[in-house]
Formats: structure tokens, sequence, C-alpha cells
């Protein structure tokens, strides 16, 4: 018991270290300008297919079109253009009804999030190690911690960080929808956001677990990077496949075996209403430890 309260004491000690290096470097600061720019990027696309959703709408019903999209967004409901929009992000019949309740810069920045947050997690996940093995000073850290323990610390460091990031986020959707839409309440807007916020966070967990992975096998920064989004897409890829007719009609029980295992199965029992999705989220957690863990004897053994 003692070993393992020292252990876990350990690794909270390497989280904050690594918390407060990103800070003093300002890695922090980069790396919430460019969750908020990609969050705020995705907002304003699709202000844009509203207000062309609406300009369609306004054309049909002959009235006036209006400079800022939003302000015909019960017409849209009504006239079932806005559920056929959602019906690409959102493919579950029985979530889209939760969806179109929700302002629909929240429900953009939730599914798009879906595609992006992987790919940012990975290549964070993947320069936490590597640089260290490069330059030798990661030795210095191992005098007074085991390798166990700076894994498990560097990976839950950035995840705060990550976590601070994606929070950060949601202000570039909230301020697009408030000061660049009409009839989008600034209460309701922000707290569908800061909603969707957790389950986006155990989202990215499993892909900074890959990226960390990588960071371990190479000292070599762009290369570990080149592994974490391969290993990303890889994902993607794989359930695809899983997903496949042609897989799930000859061979089920390898698709029934291998999906568990893959974040993208998990996407949405993520969303819909209630804590139904704290289950995802708690195995999205877990897969992210598995995938960090999993070359962890290769690290364990390698010279440094």
């Amino acid at each position: 018991m003692a070993s393992t309260l020292t252990s876990m004491r350990d690794a909270a000690q390497v989280a904050r270290f690594h918390v407060v290096k990103a800070v003093r470097t300002r890695t922090l600061i980069f790396m919430v300008s460019i969750y908020v720019i990609a969050a705020a990027g995705i907002a304003w696309i699709f202000r844009g297919i509203i207000h062309e959703l609406e300009k369609n709408a306004a054309n049909l019903l002959h009235v006036p079109v209006t400079d800022t999209p939003g302000a015909m967004i019960d017409t849209l409901r009504e006239q079932g253009d806005l559920a056929s929009t959602l019906e690409a992000l959102v493919p579950e019949p029985e979530l889209l009804q939760w969806a179109l309740d929700l302002p629909i810069l929240t429900v953009s920045h939730f599914w798009m999030a879906l595609g992006t947050l992987p790919f940012l997690a990975a290549a964070a996940g993947a320069e936490i190690i590597s640089p260290a093995i490069k330059d030798r000073s990661l030795r210095f850290e191992l005098v007074r911690t085991g390798r166990l323990e700076l894994v498990m610390g560097r990976w839950g460091g950035q995840a705060i960080l990550m976590m601070f990031a994606t929070l950060m986020s949601i202000v570039g959707p909230w301020v697009i929808g408030v000061f660049f839409m009409a009839n989008q309440p600034p209460v309701l807007q922000g707290t569908t956001l800061l909603l969707v916020t957790p389950r986006l966070i155990a989202w990215s967990l499993p892909f900074l677990g890959l990226g960390v992975a990588c960071s371990q096998l190479t000292a070599n920064t762009n290369a570990a990077r080149t592994l974490a989004l391969g290993a990303v897409v890889g994902t993607w890829i794989l359930w695809g496949t899983l997903k496949a007719p042609w897989l799930t009609d000859h061979a089920p029980i390898v698709s029934d075996i291998l999906s568990p295992l893959v974040p993208q199965a998990y996407m949405t029992g993520l969303w819909g209403p209630g804590n139904g999705w704290l289950v995802s989220a708690t195995v999205l957690t877990g897969l992210g430890l598995v995938f960090m863990l999993s070359v962890f004897p290769f690290f364990r053994r390698r010279n440094l």
C-alpha cells in the first residue's frame, strides 16, 4: 500500500511539473489558441450553412432575407430543413430530437470536435516524452522517480492541459453565436456548450494515450507525431471496416470482438440527455490508459 501511494504521489508531482512547465514556456497559450481557433472556425462554417438554409427558406416563403443568420431557426425546424442538416451529424434518430432542441452551434461544436480533437490530442501527446529522450534530460527525472510514474504523470499533466484547452475552446462558438447570429440566448448557448465539454474531454483521452504511446517509441518528435496521427487515422479506418456490411454479415464475431477496443464505438454514447454518457466516458478513459501503457514494456527496457 505504501509503495502504491508513493507511486501515485510521484506521478502527481510529475503531472504538476508538466503543467507548470507548460505555463512558464507559454505552451499552454499556444495549445489554447489552437483549440479556440479550430472551434471558432467550425462555428463560422456552420453559421454560413445556416445562413444559406435561411436564404432558401426566405425565398420559398417570399419574405425578406435577413443579413444575420439565426432569425429563421424556428422556421427551419418547422420545415424540416434543420433536421435534414443535422442528420448528417446525428445519424441516430432517437438522438436527433435532442439535437433539435439545442442551439445549432452547440451541436456542430460537439460533432465536429469528434473529428478534430483526436488529431490535436494525439499530436500533443506525441511531444511529451520524445524530446526528453533525445536530449537525455529524462534521466534527471528518473533519478527521483520510476519510469511508470514518469509516463503516468506526463499523461496526467497533458490531460489537464487538454481539459483546460477544451474548456476554453467554447469561447469561439459562444462569441460567434451571441454576436454574429440572431436569437441565440447567451446563457443557453454558454450552458449547453459547457454541458458537452466534459464529454469531449473524455473523447480525447484515448487519442492522447495513443500519442503518449508513440512518444515512448522514438526520440524523434516528428516521427512520434507522424506515428500518432497515423494511429488516429487507423482507428477511423478500422472502425469503418468493422461496420462494413461485408464484415458484419459474414464475420460478425470479428466486429463484436474488436469494436469495443475502438474509441469510435462510444461516440454516440457520449451524446444525449441525462448521465448515460458517463459510461462511455469511463470506458474511453480506460482505453486511454491501455493505449498509453501498451508500449510501456518497451520503454521500460530501452536505454535512456
